[in-house]
């Protein structure tokens, strides 16, 4: 009776948590725009109530795993919470600041103002990451990795924007090019690197464990929203046709083919 009795309980208990989970997330999703990345979110919300109800209701859990299942519950309500909260208080604020340039008659679209808040997310990500109570040697190398990157793109983005300078380069950057000078090899092989670790260590974010609670796990799709608004509107938007890193993408390509990055 005493073992019905907490069985009960884990179930009472982890229902109420898994409802208010969801709820949350319905009402989050109203900060998404796009329909299809709504969907996306709230599925990925589902995948992880749905394992932790898992786990109360199987009979081969012990109690720690269902106390745990519970207290994860409560701990993504609570994450979600606080997104709610930095959000209604422009905390965090979607933009986009678009520069067009012209050169030999072709003009070069380039979404600014996204890198920013990837920047920003990118950083919070790799902190979630190295504090995790439980690491793995991968985790806690990508982690930190993404420390790193997150702040290089949160400062290059920032200065970039404030000092209206769209070809000013981060300290980040500019460490990748000075140590690929120092083995002898050119600036535009370190800016090739530089986009390639930046752009597998977003999707090491991106392809991530969604069973455990996210911190900012709305954040998540924010920007693929953003970008997916942008291939809905018309005229020269268009042609834009950005995924979550083009804009990584064809700076690195554009990089990697400038002339002037071949020198040593």
């Amino acid at each position: 009776m005493y073992i019905n009795r907490n069985d009960d309980y884990f179930s009472t208990m982890g229902a109420l948590a898994a409802r208010s989970v969801t709820e949350s997330s319905l009402a989050l999703s109203k900060f998404l725009g796009n329909v299809s990345v709504k969907l996306r979110f709230q599925s990925d919300v589902k995948k992880f109530t749905d394992h932790n109800l898992g786990i109360l209701s199987s009979a081969s859990s012990s109690e720690s795993a269902k106390s745990q299942a519970i207290q994860d519950l409560k701990q993504e309500k609570l994450y979600l919470a606080e997104q709610e909260n930095t959000l209604r208080n422009n905390m965090a604020q979607k933009y986009a600041i678009i520069e067009i340039k012209k050169e030999n008659d072709v003009y070069t679209y380039i979404l600014k103002g996204v890198g920013l808040v990837a920047g920003a997310a990118q950083f919070i990500t790799g902190v979630a990451l190295v504090t995790m109570t439980s690491q793995t040697i991968v985790g806690y190398v990508a982690g930190s990795a993404m420390i790193i990157h997150g702040a290089g793109n949160f400062e290059e983005n920032l200065t970039s924007i404030l000092n209206n300078d769209a070809d000013y380069k981060g300290y980040l950057k500019l460490g990748y090019e000075h140590a690929f000078e120092f083995i002898g090899s050119d600036k535009k092989t370190a800016n090739l690197v530089y986009g390639g670790v930046d752009i597998a260590l977003s999707g090491y974010g991106v392809f991530r464990s969604v069973l455990k609670p996210e911190a900012w796990r709305l954040f998540y799709y924010i920007k693929e929203d953003y970008v997916l608004s942008y291939k809905t509107m018309g005229g020269y938007a268009l042609s834009f046709e950005i995924l979550a890193d083009g804009v990584t993408l064809k700076s690195t390509y554009d990089a990697y083919n400038d002339p002037a990055n071949s020198k040593k």
